[in-house]
Formats: structure tokens, C-alpha cells, sequence
């Protein structure tokens, strides 16, 4: 191909894989005057059957019933002459095939400035987010589950007076849950690590028992069972085990 050869634009925008539909800026009625393969085939229509069209009746399938709020995002972009994005929408392709009966497509509607500034047509694109959709509804759905887990494990252990930590050995801190606070009486702005935990167990043995147990555990992850006395931080006494 030399450069004096004619670029048929037409037949680019007709095999783009992006699906695509250009329209008039003659609101409301957004008349169709050209679209894609890959758009007629999302639609389950033909070329013949939308160009001429108002947008909304050349495509009647499912989101375009809410068409007060696709008409407001296409109006959007003439009356601001900007690119606008449409969220993401559920459509119904059945007639795709059984393993495509739903799709999440995002629209972008994106004016086409004439010469003499003027919104001269709206390029309306879809993108298919239908994964990235499911994976966000799962973190939903896993982050909505690990709320109820931790809920439980706090009503769990405010029922049976059980308590929970970790150790930040790098940072030389200590994570305790809402029941250990609890029974260690502390105030809700007190930052437990390895030194202020320590004088809560009584000065002789039972610290010094408590500090050679917890070294064994981090020299040689040995597990420990503990029970000693303390005093929580209003003063009282009490007897835990870890």
C-alpha cells in the first residue's frame, strides 16, 4: 500500500472487535447511521434492521428498557462535548448461546467534534467486564464473609471469655482482640508490645516463667500452655492461660 491509496474508514470501523455504533447528535432520538459487526452481534440484530433508526427502538434488548438513564449519559455527551462512561450493565444475550445468556458491558459515549467545534456524531462503545464484575462481586462476597467470621469469633470468645493475640516480632508488637483487651482491662488507646506486656504478669517467677516460654516459642516454635496469675490495668487480679 503507498500512500495515495484511499483508506477505507468505513470498512475499519465494520471489523473493529470493540463493538461500536455511531450516532446523530439529534436528541432525543440519537438515529443510528452506523455500527459494527461485533455490536450487531452483542445486539442479535442486523445492519439493515437499525440504520435509520432511533437508537433506543434499533435497540430494544435488555438494559435499554432503563432508557431514561442511558438517554441522560448520551445527552451528557453533547450537551458537555466530553467523553462519558457508563457503568457497567447486565445485558441479556440468549441468543448468543446457553454459556452467554448474561454479559456485564461498560459503555463509553464519545463525541466527535466537527470543524467548527460542534458535536457533529456520538461514538458509542461497549467493553465487555463481565469477569472483572464476577471477581469484584466475589471480594464482596469473601469480604462480607470474613465480616460475619470476625463477628462471631468476638461474640465467641466475649461468650466463653477467651481471648487472641499475634506477635509482630519485626516491629516489636502486639495485635490483641477485643475479649483479650477486655480482660486485661486496658484502655481502648493502650498499644500492647513485648515490654508493656510483660508487667502485667507479677515480678519473680511467674514473669520470668512467662518470658523463658515465649522465647522457647520464638527460638524453636515450641508450644506452650500457661497458666499464671496477673494484675490487669485497674488493678485487679486475675488468673489466664496462654
Amino acid at each position: 500500500m503507498n500512500l495515495t491509496e484511499t483508506i477505507s474508514f468505513q470498512q475499519i470501523f465494520t471489523l473493529l472487535p470493540t463493538p461500536a455504533v455511531l450516532l446523530l447528535p439529534d436528541f432525543p432520538d440519537f438515529t443510528v447511521i452506523e455500527v459494527n459487526a461485533a455490536y450487531l452481534k452483542i445486539a442479535g440484530t442486523t445492519r439493515q434492521q437499525v440504520l435509520g433508526k432511533r437508537f433506543f427502538e434499533a435497540f430494544p434488548r435488555n438494559p435499554y428498557l432503563q432508557e431514561g438513564v442511558l438517554l441522560e449519559s448520551l445527552k451528557q455527551a453533547l450537551d458537555e462535548g466530553k467523553e462519558v462512561r457508563s457503568s457497567a450493565r447486565e445485558y441479556a444475550l440468549d441468543h448468543l448461546g446457553t454459556q452467554h445468556k448474561r454479559a456485564y458491558l461498560a459503555a463509553v459515549n464519545v463525541p466527535v467534534i466537527g470543524a467548527a467545534g460542534e458535536v457533529s456524531y456520538i461514538l458509542r462503545t461497549l467493553r465487555d467486564v463481565t469477569e472483572l464484575t464476577k471477581i469484584r462481586e466475589n471480594e464482596m462476597r469473601i469480604g462480607e464473609s470474613l465480616v460475619k467470621s470476625e463477628k462471631l469469633l468476638r461474640e465467641t470468645q466475649r461468650f466463653a471469655q477467651v481471648g487472641s493475640w499475634e506477635v509482630d516480632l519485626v516491629h516489636d508488637r502486639a495485635i490483641w482482640s477485643e475479649e483479650l483487651r477486655r480482660i486485661y482491662e486496658v484502655d481502648e488507646d493502650f498499644v500492647p508490645d513485648m515490654q508493656n506486656t510483660q508487667l502485667f504478669f507479677h515480678e519473680g517467677p511467674d514473669r520470668e516463667e512467662m518470658i523463658r516460654v515465649f522465647t522457647r516459642a520464638i527460638v524453636s516454635g515450641e508450644f506452650f500452655d500457661l497458666e499464671v496469675p496477673i494484675t490487669s490495668a485497674k488493678g485487679n487480679r486475675k488468673w489466664i492461660r496462654i
